[in-house]
């Protein structure tokens, strides 16, 4: 792990506001580790809300990134894959393990009916608009199934395994050098 003092710096690809971002800076701050967190967003309106809050913040498209080679410590695109072709997310897989110069995190939602069925319902019980609803139901049936997933990654040149984690999720990380995860 990451000894207490270490600083990495963080690019968050399809930030949409920064909390994720945010909630891996306190947990990390917790640990007395510093991360530097940049949030990269295509749309105008997330990267302002991302800028409100306090984050440094990119405006540019994922396919992409305005990153020099190894440049980032990690990089992680979490709940973005499933918004993109397949071409798409692998030219954003390739894109994060070229700037990222320890690691990369991707985190999406996994397909299920059953996830599907009770986002629906659940939005019905706590009357969410349609709107929000819809789109719930629509990223869970855009989700993968791991093998899926592995073949995106496969497809960006990346071996590493897929996991399956609790609320229908799916979670792939991998090293981009071998080194020690502390520098500065």
């Amino acid at each position: 792990g990451l000894a207490p003092g270490s600083t990495l710096s963080l690019l968050d690809v399809g930030a949409g506001s920064g909390d994720v971002v945010r909630h891996l800076v306190r947990r990390a701050r917790a640990r007395s580790i510093e991360l530097r967190p940049v949030a990269l967003e295509r749309h105008r309106a997330a990267a302002r809300l991302c800028r409100a809050s306090g984050l440094a913040t990119l405006l540019a498209d994922g396919g992409t990134l305005p990153v020099r080679d190894r440049s980032i410590d990690v990089a992680l695109a979490s709940q973005l894959l499933h918004h993109l072709s397949r071409g798409s997310a692998t030219r954003l897989v390739t894109e994060l393990s070229r700037v990222a110069r320890l690691g990369v995190v991707i985190a999406d939602l996994r397909r299920s009916p059953v996830a599907a069925a009770g986002i629906w319902v659940a939005a019905q019980v706590l009357g969410l608009h349609r709107v929000t609803r819809d789109d719930g139901v629509t990223s869970v049936r855009r989700g993968f199934t791991p093998r899926e997933l592995g073949d995106v990654l496969r497809g960006a040149g990346v071996e590493t395994a897929v996991h399956r984690r609790p609320g229908y999720r799916l979670v792939a990380a991998w090293r981009t050098t071998v080194g020690r995860y502390a520098h500065g």
